[in-house]
């Protein structure tokens, strides 16, 4: 029997599932297809998958790159581009090399199922243009397309294919319909490439003439689909996953607060500066960083919304870095827009903060809580004493790992609700690359747990 592609769910109901079932999910390589992906993840003992570096199998998945995919429509009046019977070819940086990778795509909130064709991974030469005999076809269940449900994410078939961190690869799907508003990330700080709408399959292409547009528009947007690449490695491996927002993402923004792309494919974000501290300061131990920051992403669902496209950081926790495979610390640093935008009560945020220790905890994953940067706010504004408030808590509390002070790091010491000028991009809330550098140094690499066997 020819295997089906593992299915995991994830939305609208991942909210209902435990830890250890996603995570059986996502360290499984393919379920029968008389089973259903459901019920592969419930049969497991509870005592299996997520707890990442404290299995102690021979070999174990890790994850060497991520992006948290956004809803449509997730900041502001932003709408996704329809893809039409196209290839998109994507580049993603690993940080943790292996000789067996696998993808991880998504259709986490689209509401209909989506049908992908043809899926190449390939060391990237220059621009859209691979190194031509480095191009392998990804299979699904053994097959070459796959169908992924609303609501799912999907794993490949394991690749005999060599990564190196730090080396760009391109990730190329084929979209042979239309889908509106495709699964993606939305600030990539990355610039991805498409071809035209109507040319059909480019993904196994050997130059890049047929990509002719880059993805970049209001944002630099174009990581569709793909979710996640991981390699297979030891288990004294692990992986430290940067979890939060725009700060998160590695956002600069011009005074008006659109996207400046000083950062476009320059690898500046803080989780990108954190791997190469970690690199140098414990070349005997093998580390990945995960960037699962998504922009606009808030603590709390917002207020009277149902847009079940707006996920909250709670909503969205388990399944972005909980159950990252090889997961052994998780550093926390949310809130922004929590205080920017119809705050919430201190109470309200601090039950979401405790909720998100909490879970951390159950899953014996070690949690770095950081305080929230200044916002530029006026200084006796009920926003900023909220701030003030909750980085007091942040600072007190016992009950996290360790605590990552980026309020103290960023800003202003004469005018602490404002970031310093030289960490501040232009719109007195998003760090500039200095800041990004300083808030990756404020990270104690002492206190990270990393894998125990």
């Amino acid at each position: 029997m020819v295997p089906s592609p593992t299915l995991v769910a994830v939305s609208p109901v991942f909210r209902r599932l435990s830890v250890a079932a996603i995570g059986l999910a996502l360290l499984t390589i393919a379920v029968p297809s008389s089973t259903s992906p459901d019920a592969a993840a419930s049969a497991s003992p509870a005592t299996s998958a997520t707890r990442g570096a404290s299995s102690c199998a021979a070999t174990q998945w890790v994850g060497s790159w991520a992006a948290s995919p956004n809803g449509p429509d997730t900041i502001g009046d932003f709408t996704s581009r329809a893809l039409q019977d196209q290839t998109v070819r994507m580049v993603v940086r690993p940080t943790l090399s292996g000789s067996q990778a696998r993808l991880r795509l998504t259709n986490r909130y689209h509401r209909q199922s989506v049908t992908l064709g043809a899926v190449t991974v390939a060391v990237r030469e220059s621009g859209a243009t691979p190194a031509a005999s480095t191009v392998r076809q990804v299979l699904f269940g053994g097959s070459t397309s796959v169908t992924i449900r609303a609501g799912y994410d999907v794993l490949s078939d394991p690749l005999s294919f060599r990564v190196r961190a730090g080396e760009d690869l391109l990730v190329s799907i084929h979209v042979p319909g239309t889908v509106a508003d495709p699964a993606q990330h939305i600030v990539t700080n990355q610039t991805s490439y498409l071809a035209p709408s109507g040319t059909g399959d480019h993904s196994a292409d050997v130059d890049g003439a047929a990509f002719t547009r880059t993805t970049r528009g209001v944002f630099s947007t174009g990581w569709y689909f793909v979710a996640g690449l991981d390699v297979r490695g030891p288990r004294r491996i692990g992986s430290i996953v940067a979890f939060g927002d725009s700060i998160t993402d590695g956002y600069q923004a011009r005074p008006s607060g659109t996207e400046s792309f000083a950062g476009l494919d320059r690898n500046v974000r803080y989780p990108d500066v954190l791997l190469r501290r970690v690199t140098q300061a414990r070349p005997g131990q093998r580390w990945s960083v995960l960037n699962a920051g998504v922009s606009g992403n808030r603590l709390l669902r917002p207020d009277g919304s149902r847009d079940r496209y707006r996920t909250s950081a709670q909503r969205r926790f388990t399944i972005d870095a909980l159950v990252s495979p090889g997961v052994t610390d998780v550093i926390v640093l949310i809130g922004t827009n929590d205080l920017t935008s119809r705050p919430g009560s201190r109470s309200n945020l601090l039950r979401g903060y405790r909720a998100l220790i909490s879970e951390a905890r159950a899953a014996r994953v070690a949690i770095h809580l950081a305080t929230v940067p200044p916002l530029g706010l006026r200084p006796n504004s009920s926003a900023e004493r909220l701030r003030q408030a909750i980085n007091r808590w942040v600072r007190q509390q016992r009950l996290a790992t360790s605590v990552i002070d980026a309020d103290a790091a960023l800003r202003d010491q004469r005018r602490p609700q404002l970031l310093r000028a030289a960490y501040d991009s232009g719109d007195g809330v998003h760090p500039s690359t200095a800041g990004y550098q300083r808030l990756a140094q404020a990270v104690r690499l002492g206190q990270l747990r990393g894998a125990r066997c």
